[in-house]
């Protein structure tokens, strides 16, 4: 006869389970209604890479349903952002490189300002390019061999992630017609 703890081992690895899962999936499928109104709007970004300083205008539009927006660098063309997930007080989103994809994730602060890192993701290389995807693991130009990769991104990486290009934060941009006392 088995006894009545036996029985609840099975459960306690079900809700452990289920806890880990919760963890892995911090964003709904759907944006966060408080979240998303924290974010809305224009946001000052500075970002610095280990050889460089890149300063740009984040915009965050949120029409009730999903959030989207751009990242202007200063001297550049706006870029569209994708994938933007939002929780109460966790963002995330993807800007397309070309042929990387930068990930940018983060939190906001009870202060009202955004940071986090952005990591580089290697796109694979598209059938008939005559081009080898960088086996697993590896990003060339961004990986702990060095060299130079776009932008002017140096290798290397923070805290031992090879992908870690870059620690960023953002304010909210003044807004046009604010008193500035």
């Amino acid at each position: 006869m088995k006894s009545p703890a036996a029985g609840a081992i099975p459960v306690l690895l079900l809700l452990a389970a289920c806890a880990s899962r919760e963890a892995a999936t911090a964003f709904s499928e759907t944006p966060d209604p408080a979240g998303a109104r924290r974010i809305e709007g224009d946001w000052i970004l500075a970002m610095k890479t280990v050889d460089r300083e890149v300063d740009g205008k984040l915009h965050f539009a949120y029409d009730g349903t999903f959030v989207s927006g751009s990242f202007t660098e200063v001297g550049r063309d706006a870029r569209p952002i994708s994938d933007v997930r939002v929780s109460r007080n966790r963002v995330a989103w993807k800007i397309d490189g070309g042929r990387d994809v930068e990930e940018f994730s983060g939190s906001l602060a009870s202060d009202g300002s955004l940071s986090g890192q952005m990591t580089i993701a290697r796109r694979p290389a598209s059938p008939g390019d005559g081009k080898e995807p960088a086996p697993e693991g590896e990003h060339p130009g961004h990986g702990a061999g060095g060299g130079r990769g776009r932008r002017g991104a140096s290798g290397g990486g923070h805290g031992g992630d090879p992908r870690t290009a870059a620690e960023w934060s953002a304010v909210p941009a003044p807004r046009p017609g604010a008193d500035s006392k």
